[in-house]
């Protein structure tokens, strides 16, 4: 049987699967703390709830002048001190959710704020996807899954608050898509509506920009449903899609307006002193959308420490683009308009950030604040536009399977090997040496590898060596590309050829 037939009702389930297991490999991928600002949240999560004898004592509010707030950590096996915190700088679900399972030793609550993510932003993806209309499936799964290589398969191994935002927000735009333009029978719309309002929930939560992403997503969507013609939602439908987005929007601008991350939209990300010359808008302009290849490899990871070889980045923007312009075909004027605003957001955002602040691309603004919209757009420009999709040619499924399993499977290998032997060294084989062949996680010191402090966590992930890992993740990406890739017209189920009629 054809690789890529695969009947209807196996492909969700078995995307959901490949997915989730190959962005667990990846949560085993990178030592505690060894993110983006890694300290800072695990830190705040673990004071997110208030103070706790044993995990955070003498916690400190926000000064008028808008300093973080403080507190004494205990968590950090017992040693006390002050630390800065992120509270009133985020929204605060992220921190809130990592708070209930923060414990008194920051190796072992962080691990279980990684899993914790892990499983919920699976479900979300699998409430989403067996809930949305299955002729939007290919362009949620394809979306996904170029779009999260290497950046946002990354962020599952940390524990940085923007891997909520660069998964919830495309699948708020797919599963608003599906509400809008699909009134199917009313109690799996209901179940569809639930759960766009779950991840609308998971992106305000998350940061101040993805809320901001939110109301536009939203915006853009109802804008083309309106000058789309179709079937008419039922008067409850209709109030039930009213009452979704307008409390979400409302929360995203009060959850906006009362974290310090808004001021940005005024300020920048901190004065340079940089003169604002047209040279610096030149300079700006031309090089923005580095800030996109950037999330698909061009720039290092982490705090960009962790460079990825340039077949990566290459491999990833061949196969991106190459869906965007098989997505540009003849388009209906709703949806032209859409995703042409929502370029222009792309640009015009970060080009407006960077001006104030006086900097080029690469300082203040980051490629994982920008990597939602970048997926959201794959979203929107591969939705189809009637029932029947039109499918991937068979050479246009290997190029996106091949692509995305070999860079993805490069990306986690040089991520393992800078963790483990720096950057620099390592064999190809990723082998640990000597007699001692378990790969244990600990506290990361830059250019040094993984060390793990006398007296702390010591956890040895089951799969054994971290070339393991790595097979394990290439593998399962590569599973996750063919069902993502595969012809929606093909071996369909009886039930989902008359969801088709």
């Amino acid at each position: 049987m054809d690789v890529f037939r695969w009947p209807r009702t196996h492909r969700s389930v078995g995307f959901i699967l490949a997915f989730g297991i190959a962005s667990l490999t990846w949560v085993l991928s990178t030592p505690i703390e060894a993110g983006p600002d890694d300290p800072v949240h695990i830190q705040t999560a673990a004071c997110a709830l208030g103070e706790r004898p044993g995990t955070c004592d003498g916690l400190s509010p926000r000064t008028p002048e808008g300093e973080g707030a403080r507190a004494t950590v205990t968590f950090y096996t017992g040693e006390q001190f002050r630390a800065a915190l992120y509270l009133g700088e985020y929204p605060g679900g992220f921190h809130a959710v990592g708070g209930l399972v923060a414990g008194t030793d920051r190796y072992d609550s962080a691990l279980r704020m990684r899993l914790v993510n892990w499983a919920l932003l699976t479900g979300l993806l699998a409430w989403v996807l067996l809930t949305l209309p299955r002729r939007g499936h290919r362009a949620l799964m394809l979306a996904l899954t170029v779009g999260s290589v290497p950046l946002g398969l990354f962020l599952f191994g940390t524990n940085n608050a923007s891997l909520w935002s660069v998964v919830a927000v495309p699948l708020y735009a797919a599963g608003l898509w599906g509400v809008l333009f699909s009134p199917r029978a009313p109690s799996r719309w209901w179940w569809g509506l639930a759960a766009t309002a779950v991840a609308g929930l998971f992106s305000v939560w998350s940061r101040a920009d993805a809320g901001a992403y939110v109301v536009a997503v939203t915006v853009l969507l109802v804008g083309w449903r309106l000058l789309t013609p179709g079937a008419t939602p039922s008067r409850g439908q209709r109030i039930g899609l009213l009452t979704v987005t307008g409390a979400l929007s409302v929360m995203a601008i009060w959850l906006a307006l009362r974290s310090t991350q808004t001021a940005v939209l005024g300020t920048g990300f901190g004065d340079t002193g940089r003169p604002r010359t047209s040279g610096l808008l030149l300079d700006i302009t031309s090089n923005v959308l580095g800030l996109y290849s950037g999330a698909l490899g061009a720039s290092g990871l982490g705090w960009f420490d962790i460079p990825m070889p340039a077949i990566v980045s290459v491999t990833m923007l061949a196969v991106c683009a190459g869906l965007l312009f098989f997505g540009l075909r003849p388009l209906q004027r709703g949806r032209a308009i859409a995703i042409a605003i929502l370029a222009a957001l792309m640009i015009g955002l970060p080009i407006l950030l960077l001006w104030r602040a006086g900097q080029v691309p690469g300082e203040g603004v980051q490629p994982r604040y920008l990597l939602p919209l970048l997926t959201t757009l794959l979203v929107l420009v591969l939705l189809p536009e009637t029932r029947h999709p039109v499918p991937l040619g068979r050479a246009q499924r290997w190029v996106v399977v091949g692509g995305v399993g070999f860079a993805a499977t490069m990306a986690q290998w040089y991520v393992l090997r800078h963790h483990l032997f720096g950057a620099d060294g390592g064999g190809v084989l990723l082998a640990i040496g000597g007699e001692e062949r378990t790969w244990r996680t600990g506290y990361y010191l830059s250019g040094v590898g993984w060390q793990v402090p006398e007296g702390m966590l010591q956890w040895a992930p089951p799969v054994g060596t971290p070339l393991l890992l790595v097979l394990l993740g290439g593998a399962t990406m590569v599973t996750a590309a063919i069902i993502a890739a595969g012809d929606q017209r093909a071996v369909a189920s009886s039930g989902d050829q008359r969801a088709l009629k």
